[in-house]
């Protein structure tokens, strides 16, 4: 999983799971 490039910059491609699941559950919420 790896973020677009603007995520990359800002949170690094490290994260790119974490960020993906914190996405995951973020639409969860919102839906």
């Amino acid at each position: 999983i790896i973020p677009d490039e603007k995520l990359a910059k800002v949170f690094g491609s490290k994260k790119a799971i974490n960020m993906f699941e914190m996405t995951k559950k973020m639409n969860q919420h919102l839906s």
